[in-house]
């Protein structure tokens, strides 16, 4: 996976996350071992969400993967999938199938209609690589008011001292 795809891929977890009304913290595309990017919503899940949101969040990454690269190979979604799996245990192997299928095509319907905000997101790590505490919920608010993101999250980071 090259660093657009993982900038998608994780713009993806963030959006669906944000979009159900998870907690949301640092996004990053910075490589850290074998991890080529991370949201730290994914995985922390002390906000009350259920399972079907948990797996929307971590079924979103390779959505919004795939839909900016058709041909990618979602190679960075196997921890993903790992978490997915275990999400699913409880249900026996034809069960497990169904709602796979059930919730990819929910998320990919997600994706599809926040593509504004997954690019805009993408964007924004690619050209700042990580985007912390609020930033990235300012990148989607600006999206959803079709305002430029960028002196946002400028003047957040001026006012947190936090400086590209």
């Amino acid at each position: 996976m090259n660093i657009e795809e993982t900038a998608y891929h994780e713009a993806g977890h963030l959006v669906v996350a944000y979009r159900l009304g998870l907690y949301t913290d640092t996004v990053t595309i910075e490589r850290r071992g074998d991890t080529l990017g991370s949201s730290l919503s994914e995985g922390s899940w002390m906000d009350g969400s259920t399972d079907e949101a948990q797996l929307l969040v971590l079924y979103a990454g390779s959505a919004a993967e795939l839909r900016h690269n058709p041909v990618s190979n979602v190679e960075g979604s196997w921890k993903d999938n790992e978490a997915a799996e275990a999400l699913l245990a409880a249900y026996d192997e034809k069960a497990r199938e169904v709602e796979r299928v059930r919730l990819r095509s929910i998320v990919a319907d997600m994706i599809t209609k926040e593509w504004g905000a997954v690019e805009a997101v993408a964007q924004a790590l690619l050209e700042l690589t990580t985007l912390y505490d609020d930033e990235a919920t300012l990148v989607v608010d600006a999206v959803d008011e079709g305002k430029d993101w960028r002196p946002l999250v400028a003047d957040y980071r001026h006012l947190t001292g936090r400086h590209s």
